[in-house]
């Protein structure tokens, strides 16, 4: 029992971790306030994660419009202090932004908010974020914003209002990691709120022209698919959609995600997720996200890593009081957390514009909130898999085994396996994260040598991080005591 209890000391009391909200299996770290307070409104604050190099940056009407920028070298235990990357005002405004890496390269887009007449600037780093280029204009229309980036090995591409008298957006294209610029021939694209994501075979695009739409080019923007409608149509208009595309194994599973306000609640008080895993040529059934249609959800994210996909919301609870909300899955889509939220310990002002990213280290997620000064401020979380944390589960010497259950996280059923190097008897038990024991699937049983499985069936139980524990007392009367973890995930 004391190695029982000094896991669980461990877990909840470590240095580097906070574990406020450990219900969707995730533990969170610290809150970190990115920015200084500002009187005007920390805008849209932006994120890339290269490896677990993070990098984020945003707007800050008080910082001389110098592009403020900040990096976490450590999986975003802690970050570098913020630095402006333009050396001097060459706008009017705080300049939109987009922030996109790859293995090698951090590319950060960005261009006046007001001023008409500039083209969209390029800076990159080789170097994870250490020196930058020089700005450089990588279009030449008389752009007025900035929308989306993507990017997938040396392809990159921006989304950006064609030019002032204009509501198209166009696309540009680089498929030299940077070094020249194209425009597709059918670049010109709706008035709707444009997405366009590189996958490993097609370009993916998701547009809104009051209901959510689809389309795919498998010529760089040349040529575009006929449309798949995605959202329902109804008396409700789906709203700022967002798109996700993971490629793995030479196949993109692409995730979409937008407002609606089909189940009640008002106009945008749902988030309604569609996926498809063979191109985009069919789609899975409607899942909804936020599950209990109350308050007003704001502009969300997505990201993806491998078979890792996260979305990331801010629901109103008062038009002045907001948290920002999170769900994942590990498994490509097909299972889902429930509802993160990481941005719990704040008191709810004001928060909104969030943005995820996902990484070896774990989730990420920044967003602008207004502080206590009355000002407002950039602030970040990290979110780790408690199977992430690191603990002391042993397996003893002479060949007493208690293996991982499967599947892990699971719901309801798992299967848990150990094995006896001679007869024994054992107990098994289920612990919950305050070290309760709330199950015992073996009681003082006296089992054979060699491999036992036992099923457990949480139906009645909660989501969240269980323990259990093998003790086994052979004939010598010798002891041995084993635990590991697990996750239930509803």
């Amino acid at each position: 029992m004391k190695y029982f209890v000094t896991l669980l000391f461990f877990i909840l009391h470590s240095s580097s971790l906070i574990a406020q909200d450990t219900s969707c299996g995730l533990v969170w770290g610290q809150i970190i306030q990115l920015s200084h307070d500002s009187t005007t409104n920390n805008n849209l604050p932006e994120m890339a994660a290269q490896g677990d190099t993070i990098h984020v940056t945003w707007r800050d009407g008080q910082n001389a419009y110098k592009l403020p920028y900040s990096r976490s070298t450590n999986g975003g235990a802690s970050f570098e202090p913020t630095r402006s990357l333009l050396t001097g005002t060459i706008f009017g405004s705080p300049p939109f932004q987009k922030i996109v890496a790859n293995k090698n390269t951090v590319f950060l887009f960005f261009c006046s908010a007001t001023n008409w007449t500039t083209p969209i600037y390029l800076m990159r780093s080789s170097d994870a974020g250490s020196t930058w280029s020089y700005p450089t204009p990588i279009t030449t229309d008389s752009v007025t914003q900035l929308l989306y980036a993507s990017i997938l090995g040396d392809t990159v591409g921006i989304i950006h209002r064609e030019n002032y008298n204009s509501l198209n957006w166009k696309l540009t294209l680089s498929t030299d990691n940077g070094d020249t610029w194209i425009n597709p021939r059918s670049s010109v694209l709706t008035t709707g709120g444009e997405k366009v994501a590189i996958g490993s075979k097609n370009l993916h695009r998701l547009y809104t022209l009051g209901e959510t739409y689809y389309r795919k080019s498998s010529d760089l923007g040349n040529t575009w698919s006929d449309s798949i409608q995605l959202s329902t149509e109804d008396v409700y208009a789906s709203l700022e959609s967002n798109l996700g595309v993971a490629t793995y194994a030479n196949s993109d599973r692409i995730f979409t995600a937008w407002r609606d306000g089909k189940y009640g609640g008002g106009f945008a008080s749902s988030v309604l997720l569609r996926y498809s895993a063979d191109e985009g040529n069919s789609w899975s059934d409607e899942y909804w996200v936020n599950e209990t249609p109350d308050g007003n959800l704001g502009y969300g994210s997505v990201a993806t890593e491998n078979k890792t996909t996260a979305f990331v919301w801010s629901k109103s609870i008062t038009p002045s009081n907001t948290r920002i909300q999170l769900r994942y899955s590990l498994d490509s889509g097909n299972r889902w957390s429930s509802i993160c939220t990481p941005s719990d310990i704040l008191p709810m002002q004001n928060q909104g514009s969030p943005v995820c990213a996902v990484s070896p280290s774990g989730f990420h997620v920044v967003w602008e909130r207004r502080t206590e000064t009355g000002g407002w401020g950039v602030f970040y979380r990290r979110g780790a898999l408690i199977t992430q944390v690191p603990d002391n589960e042993q397996t003893l010497p002479d060949g007493i085994l208690l293996e991982q259950n499967y599947p892990n996280p699971f719901n309801p059923q798992t299967a848990i396996g150990f094995s006896l190097l001679a007869v024994s008897n054992v107990t098994l038990s289920v612990y919950d994260i305050f070290g309760k024991e709330v199950e015992t699937l073996i009681h003082s049983r006296l089992m054979d040598e060699g491999r036992h499985t036992v099923e457990w069936n949480a139906e009645g139980f909660a989501s969240g991080l269980y323990f259990y524990r093998l003790t086994a007392i052979d004939e010598k009367n010798k002891k041995s005591v084993l635990t590991k973890r697990m996750i239930l995930m509803k």
